[in-house]
């Protein structure tokens, strides 16, 4: 088993793959460094960008332009490269398998390409380096734009209304280079992460996405506000802006029903927002699932709040700080709210129940109490709804 897994780890991607679609001819370029791959999808008068990771199944990612972007799955089958392509869902923001459609193209052996323009006749300026170094970035306060010439790499950082040039070169993968300012020049490092480039100077770390020349974050809705920009992808659902700031409110809705004051400031909630992209593409499939429906749950527990049992209210606290913080913190909060070690105040009218449901937190599995799933304290399940949670995604 670890040997055949470790062969299937070992596939490199790196390659130019072609097939004949319904407009003519259609190129997939791809280069990988590590599990990071990257590259070019072209064809009939379209062109998207491609960044993705790979896995001992194959690899799984966005491709984008500035007109939208699409889920994809690349999978080897023989001599052959599959690719699948499927929309996001508006509503959940996942990819809809419904709208899948699947290809199969052929990796290209040695020579020229024929099926690219000839030299010298091409624009130089309209071509897209599949290289995920290169291009324009944005996001925390900073602008990078990044060019790469003869192997090395130029450009500039734009912050506080100032410029700074940069150099750089890149070596197994992560940039390292040198910005300058002020008649010093000061280190920086970065590596290429899903939708962008992360950015570390100073012992400070910047999360930034791959824009296009209008400044707006490459196969995002130009119609859409800020609020429901994507921050972080997983395997089975994506993360937005606004669902995760929902959540966000929900745990200190919750750490409040224990007793504690808590009201996270901007400072706070920036912190909690790093965390929990970092966080996001590890999680389960089914934390994965939930974060993406954070606001609609948060609503519907707001809205329902008053009307439903002191249990269900209690089991969708639970949830909540088992989700944000973890089995063992989430038990010991509510061990001090009901009155055990480590005081921390009452939960109002909740203390007395808390110190039952802590004891049975290692059965908590995600269920946002009144919004999806039932409690059935007779077998100390949860039973959640067909609508709420399905295998299809």
């Amino acid at each position: 088993m670890v040997l055949v897994l470790g062969l299937t780890f070992a596939q490199d991607y790196s390659g130019t793959y072609v097939m004949q679609g319904q407009k003519g001819p259609v190129t997939l370029t791809l280069a990988q460094s590590g599990e990071q791959v990257s590259g070019r999808l072209e064809g009939g008068g379209v062109a998207f960008e491609l960044e993705g990771a790979a896995d001992a199944e194959g690899v799984y990612g966005v491709v984008y332009s500035e007109q939208g972007e699409l889920y994809f799955e690349l999978a080897v089958q023989g001599e052959q490269l599959q690719l699948i392509l499927a929309p996001f869902d508006p509503d959940t923001g996942k990819p809809d398998p419904e709208r899948a459609v699947q290809y199969l193209m052929t990796r290209q052996k040695g020579g020229s390409n024929p099926l690219a323009p000839p030299a010298g006749g091409s624009n130089p300026l309209g071509q897209t380096s599949a290289d995920p170094f290169v291009g324009s970035f944005a996001g925390d306060g900073l602008k990078i734009v990044i060019q790469a010439s003869g192997g090395a790499y130029s450009g500039q950082i734009q912050a506080g209304g100032q410029t700074y040039p940069l150099q750089a070169q890149v070596s197994g993968g992560v940039m390292q280079g040198v910005f300058s300012g002020g008649g010093q020049q000061y280190q920086f490092a970065a590596k290429p992460e899903a939708g962008g480039l992360l950015f570390q100077t100073g012992g400070k770390t910047y999360r930034l996405r791959r824009v296009g020349s209008g400044g707006q974050a490459s196969g995002g809705n130009p119609l859409a506000g800020a609020d429901d920009q994507v921050i972080a992808r997983g395997q089975y659902a994506v993360l937005t802006l606004d669902n995760a700031l929902a959540f966000i409110e929900a745990v200190e809705f919750s750490l409040q029903q224990l007793g504690r004051q808590v009201s996270y400031g901007e400072a706070e909630k920036k912190q909690l927002l790093e965390a929990i992209v970092q966080a996001y593409p590890q999680g389960s499939k089914q934390e994965q699932v939930i974060l993406s429906r954070a606001r609609q749950i948060w609503n519907n527990a707001q809205a329902n709040w008053n009307s439903v049992p002191v249990e269900d209210r209690r089991e969708f606290v639970t949830d909540v700080l088992v989700l944000a913080f973890g089995e063992d913190t989430a038990r010991q909060l509510i061990a001090q709210a009901s009155g055990g070690s480590g005081g921390g105040g009452g939960g109002g009218g909740y203390a007395a129940g808390w110190g039952e449901v802590s004891s049975d937190i290692s059965n908590t599995t995600g269920c946002w109490g009144s919004n999806g799933c039932s409690y059935d304290s007779a077998t100390n399940t949860y039973d959640y709804s067909a609508d709420y949670y399905s295998d299809d995604y």
